[in-house]
């Protein structure tokens, strides 16, 4: 287990080009027993599914992460009093939950975007990480304020990882300001976490809208200023809602050209074959390419650009070669 927690940080450390690093902050096997911190980056325990939680201010339930109409796709925004947007992270794990005995059935969470499932995006309010009862603690990983049932799909590191850098950025705020965080203004926040030089970070889920569309950041502090931007169907509402085209997104490290016949299994999922006895499942995350591979009516010969993920085994595909 812990090389596999090694290799997935230098997997981290090759993807950042070394901006990430490995901390040094636990102690090692052979420390004194006494010792609280370390040399090492990795705890002694293993990973947890679930353990002690914060009580907040806010309490993150599943009904929160659940789209709550007929046709809607993502959760409601939360809101405060006044109606202002809350939210400081996003995620989209589909809830899940392992008990002995029969199964139990648990309320859709579910749709089938990009060739594969996903879970519908959700959004955690800054109310969840702040003490109900402590002035100046807050809480990261997944010690944050959620139920037992919502942790199932809170817990995920996407998540985790945009909940730390919401912390950390609340913290830093509420020193520089000289005030206690349930102090901070959300609205300032939320703007740290968009204009974060090196690592910007959604607030809302806007599903065609990636991270390195021109008007991402413009389009993200829209939806702060009038919810009503961001449709049901988490798509963006505003002005100039043209679509990338598939072949915009960014070059990424170990990327390779593809080429052979997509093929659509009309159930939403995608399949890429190369030659006479080799078949990928296909899947993306680009919003334009998912748009492109739903348009595809039968058998279609093209390039794309991915990465092959052995393990799954599939093909993550970003683009249209040319």
């Amino acid at each position: 287990m812990q090389e596999h927690s090694l290799a997935f940080a230098a997997a981290l450390q090759d993807a950042s080009d070394g901006w990430l690093q490995p901390a040094r902050c636990f102690p090692s096997a052979d420390s004194d027993p006494s010792d609280l911190t370390g040399p090492s980056p990795l705890a002694l325990m293993p990973y947890w599914r679930e353990g002690r939680r914060l009580v907040g201010l806010e309490v993150v339930t599943e009904q929160q992460l659940l789209p709550q109409g007929p046709g809607q796709a993502i959760a409601a925004l939360p809101t405060d009093p006044l109606g202002a947007t809350t939210s400081v992270a996003v995620g989209n794990y589909a809830n899940d939950h392992h008990y002995p005995g029969p199964d139990w059935p648990l309320a859709p969470k579910s749709c089938r975007w990009g060739g594969r499932w996903s879970g519908t995006p959700f959004c955690i309010p800054f109310g969840a990480l702040l003490s109900a009862e402590v002035e100046n603690l807050m809480a990261a990983d997944k010690g944050f304020s959620t139920s037992h049932m919502a942790n199932g799909a809170t817990r995920l590191q996407p998540l985790i990882l945009n909940i730390g850098q919401a912390a950390g950025a609340a913290a830093a705020l509420a020193v520089a300001r000289g005030v206690a965080p349930a102090q901070l203004p959300v609205r300032a926040v939320q703007e740290a976490l968009l204009r974060d030089p090196q690592a910007p970070a959604a607030v809302v889920p806007l599903w065609d809208t990636p991270w390195h569309h021109p008007a991402w950041r413009q389009r993200q502090l829209a939806v702060l200023d009038d919810p009503s931007r961001l449709g049901a169907d988490g798509r963006w509402c505003g002005p100039d809602s043209q679509p990338t085209e598939p072949c915009t997104a960014p070059p990424e490290p170990h990327e390779q050209a593809w080429t052979g016949t997509v093929t659509p299994d009309g159930e939403g999922g995608f399949s890429l074959a190369l030659g006479a006895d080799r078949r990928l499942p296909l899947i993306t995350l680009e919003p334009s390419l998912h748009g492109w591979l739903n348009a595809l009516s039968g058998p279609t010969s093209t390039t794309l650009v991915g990465c092959l993920n052995t393990a799954g085994p599939w093909l993550r595909v970003s683009r249209l070669a040319g």
